[in-house]
């Protein structure tokens, strides 16, 4: 029964891995690769019954990033497990290294996992760049974004938006923080169209000076939008800032 039962185990664990974008593999005393199991092999076009037997270091020479990698292999064969990224044939990976240990502790061969990460990466790296277009879109067009997080009553606030605002990169900005720039004389104003969008009356837009930190006044033209959960109640709230100063001049 005991038998069957690591069996089973056995086939869960490798099926698993063969459907998840990771692969698992041992590297005994004398560097030769073992064991090959996982989906991450496969989708890389690694044939295990191929690969399994033959002597890692002869292969490493071949691989990008080999002196780092071969530095990996002699610290889990001294105990000590590492981890890093790993980058070839066009994909990426989180790779780690851990020593394989018998009974007594003595360290017998290496244990390794590689997950591939090239899709977290590149939606990583998407957004970023979407990040980047955004702030150079609001520095072009003197606009800033911000949302406010009801719940966790947490306010975020865009790059160009803390620049309008006299906010540093890395200064905390609370709702009060948000509300004390703008202008006494208008605040009451955004005041009461932050708490419309609260309750869902519509707020087209809503008109405001800001006090910079030099003492200069800006005009803010505020929209507001609320979003609500499932059951209908808001959750947080989005807004853009647009900078109309020179508009309000040529009116004046």
């Amino acid at each position: 029964m005991k038998a069957l039962a690591g069996a089973l185990h056995q086939h869960v664990v490798a099926t698993l891995l063969e459907r998840l974008p990771a692969a698992a593999f041992i590297i005994d005393e004398e560097s030769f690769l073992t064991t090959l199991v996982g989906g991450a092999s496969h989708r890389n076009g690694i044939d295990p019954g191929a690969t399994i037997g033959r002597n890692v270091l002869e292969k490493l020479g071949s691989l990008p990033d080999a002196g780092a990698l071969s530095a990996m292999l002699a610290e889990a064969r001294a105990g000590r497990g590492g981890r890093r990224t790993w980058s070839g044939g066009g994909r990426s990976y989180e790779l780690s290294l851990d020593p394989l240990r018998s009974e007594d502790g003595r360290v017998i061969g290496v244990l390794g996992t590689a997950f591939d990460m090239t899709a977290e990466l590149q939606a990583k790296d998407d957004l970023q760049r979407s990040n980047e277009i955004l702030e150079r879109a609001e520095r072009l067009a003197s606009f800033g974004t911000w949302s406010f997080d009801i719940l966790a009553d947490r306010l975020t606030l865009s790059r160009e938006l803390r620049t309008m605002f006299g906010f540093t990169a890395d200064e905390p900005a609370t709702r009060e923080d948000f509300l004390e720039r703008i202008e006494p004389e208008d605040r009451e104003r955004i005041r009461l169209a932050l708490s419309d969008a609260l309750h869902g009356t519509p707020c087209p837009s809503a008109d405001g000076r800001i006090v910079r930190r030099d003492g200069t006044l800006r005009w803010l033209r505020q929209e507001i939008a609320v979003r609500s959960d499932a059951g209908g109640r808001p959750v947080e709230l989005n807004g853009t800032a647009l900078d109309i100063d020179d508009r309000k001049m040529l009116e004046q």
